[in-house]
């Protein structure tokens, strides 16, 4: 079928979504003795673990496991940048309320949750780190300090006509999925399995079961038909719950579902980072930004995560789309006591370009100005084409669009009106915003922006009475399909 713009075409799953024949893992049929499994987390954000008495639930009805670190037969380490510290079960410290420390697994997921909620746990608790001022102030990181800097910001703001200086804070988000976290594991022959995950990043799934099972990823298949929503929050989180599902049907030679009730999922996944910002931005009489010197510290939770790559694109977008002579941003990957914060849509995109924008509505407050008329003023332009990473800045369309977007949407007009319904309305407000986006597609490590397929196109033909097999591998990097011919 020929599609156009503007051409309604069906979302080829729309009729098994809103007929409710979309099979999810959920609405999978449960082979004979599939087990289910629930978690058992820590009831405190910070502290040593003293006791974990799992004897008493072992042998309540229907349980038929009982897991926790010493029963991991691989690595009991679940970190998606692959530098460890993040244990699927906790070991002598439990770094945030909600972390995971042992497994039930029951003939039921009744009798798997009514077993967890009765396992007695005893914490010695410390002060936690709860907030980014506390872990600054700490220099609790989980990771070094990061800077971009060009020019001299110093200089630059001192010489410079006016100067601001600003604080502020934006909070995280719950990822809020329509299908929670999930995995159902099924053990096959020679120690083969199959998990079906609810997940963004099947390979890593893979891997991480591989980890735990200490076993060959090549014995790992992971499945995903669909996902009920991820928005990144199933990115690096689904593979930890896939783990632990894969670890219980390996344990007990059955296979084994395990799903999180949305309050577990809240209280164990990592959100969209918060922010806290600090910055210097001078100016001219017109409005040009001269420098900015720019301080982002990201709550990062208890460990690694994907904040490296989170706090990297935040730093490369702070300059959004305008040119900054002299600029230095600084990142700061706090360490809390919270659940290890992750990736959500925009990867920290959001995170940094929100810095320039407040500045420029700071400046136009402060001139008396329009916002949208001091934004265009520092656009990126011919003779001001890079960025401070050093990047050039190629086909720079922003000026058309932006005089389009404004033209096609009547944006003149819509704003008078709405300026003139806010004077006469003490109580209801309108509000009408407009502006710039910068967003790389690509990622900040070089060997993640690549691509690659191999397609195997197998045709069988009599010739010369002989069979011949043609496979043709198209091979990253290379400009042309590679044929191999097997006789």
């Amino acid at each position: 079928m020929t599609t156009t713009v503007r051409h309604a075409v069906r979302h080829d799953s729309a009729l098994k979504h809103t007929t409710g024949q979309a099979l999810y893992i959920d609405d999978m049929l449960e082979p004979p003795g599939t087990l289910h499994a629930a978690l058992v987390l820590s009831p405190v954000a910070s502290g040593r673990l003293r006791k974990l008495d799992l004897a008493a639930v072992a042998a309540m009805p229907g349980v038929v496991a009982v897991l926790g670190p010493n029963d991991v037969p691989g690595t009991n380490d679940v970190s998606a940048s692959g530098k460890g510290g993040e244990p699927l079960f906790a070991i002598d410290r439990v770094e945030f309320a909600g972390q995971t420390l042992a497994m039930i697994v029951a003939v039921s997921l009744d009798a798997a949750r009514h077993a967890a909620e009765r396992v007695v746990i005893e914490v010695e608790a410390d002060e936690p780190i709860l907030d980014i001022e506390t872990a600054l102030t700490r220099e609790a990181y989980v990771q070094a300090p990061a800077t971009i800097r060009r020019g001299d910001p110093d200089a630059a703001l001192a010489l410079a006509p006016y100067k601001l200086n600003a604080e502020f804070q934006v909070g995280g988000q719950e990822h809020f999925y329509l299908e929670g976290q999930i995995a159902f594991a099924l053990p096959g022959e020679d120690g083969d399995m199959v998990v079906h995950s609810s997940t963004q990043h099947p390979t890593e799934v893979q891997h991480i079961c591989a980890h735990l099972l200490g076993c060959d990823f090549n014995r790992i298949t992971a499945v995903v038909r669909r996902l009920g929503g991820g928005f990144g929050g199933k990115e690096s989180n689904a593979s930890w719950v896939a783990g632990a599902a894969a670890l219980a049907a390996h344990r007990t030679g059955r296979p084994v579902k395990l799903r999180l009730p949305r309050e577990i999922d809240m209280i164990a996944t990592g959100k969209r980072h918060p922010f806290l910002y600090r910055y210097a931005v001078g100016f001219d009489d017109d409005g040009r930004v001269l420098a900015l010197d720019a301080m982002l510290a990201a709550d990062a939770g208890w460990s690694l995560d994907l904040t490296p790559g989170v706090m990297a694109r935040a730093l490369t977008h702070t300059d959004n789309a305008y040119w900054i002579p002299h600029f230095r941003a600084v990142g700061y990957a706090c360490k809390t006591n919270k659940q290890s914060n992750t990736a959500f849509r925009g990867f920290g995109g959001p995170q940094g370009v929100v810095v320039m924008e407040d500045a420029l509505d700071r400046i136009a407050r402060y001139l008396g100005r329009d916002a949208n008329e001091i934004r265009a003023l520092n656009f990126y332009a011919e003779g001001r084409d890079e960025t401070p990473y050093g990047q050039t800045v190629d086909e720079n369309h922003l000026a058309r669009c932006w005089a389009e977007v404004k033209k096609g949407g009547d944006y003149e007009r819509r704003r008078a009106e709405i300026d003139a319904f806010n004077k006469a309305s003490p109580i209801l407000k309108r509000g009408l915003g407009l502006f710039p986006l910068k967003f790389g597609i690509s990622f900040n490590l070089p060997h993640m922006n690549q691509a690659g397929a191999l397609v195997h196109v197998t045709a069988v033909r009599q010739l010369s009475k002989q069979i011949q097999l043609v496979r043709i591998f198209v091979v990253e990097g290379l400009q042309r399909p590679v044929t191999k011919q097997l006789v």
